[in-house]
């Protein structure tokens, strides 16, 4: 298999994981352990058990019904999508900033920079605005 083929096929696992796994898994979770050793350990296996079944079964129910899960919310009733609709609009300001905050950090970090994580955020939003609005996905794509 070449590097492309192997790309592609790796795309959607680490879109998956990507998912699975942000801020507070990256931040907290350490965070908690640094604070508190292996007290805390029975709400990490609690959180992932409870968790799992969610993202299991929505990779299923997509697989298998050649449907977004956004489609079966809908299939289910309108008050469903509503439900998820709040549940994002009350959630998605936190996230973005945490983990585009995160990003800056670990890019700072990465490159060796300097640069103000707050400054630094504010521009990686920015390009991913740009990226879409233009509807410039392929520059993601490897080439």
């Amino acid at each position: 298999m070449n590097r492309k083929h192997l790309l592609k096929a790796l795309g959607p696992g680490i879109l998956f994981a990507s998912t699975c796994i942000g801020v507070s898994h990256l931040v907290q979770s350490t965070r908690a352990g640094a604070d508190f050793g292996f007290q805390l350990v029975i709400f990490i296996i609690l959180a992932n058990l409870l968790k799992y079944p969610f993202f299991e079964f929505g990779s299923r129910y997509a697989a298998a019904t050649r449907k977004n899960l956004l489609e079966g919310y809908k299939a289910e009733g309108d008050w469903v999508l509503w439900i998820y609709f709040i549940l994002s609009l009350a959630s998605m300001f936190t996230v973005t900033a945490a983990v585009t905050f995160v990003t800056a950090g670990m890019l700072n970090n990465l490159m060796g920079w300097d640069f103000n994580a707050a400054y630094l955020s504010g521009i990686i939003l920015v390009l991913c605005t740009l990226i879409l609005v233009l509807g410039k996905y392929n520059i993601l794509e490897p080439t």
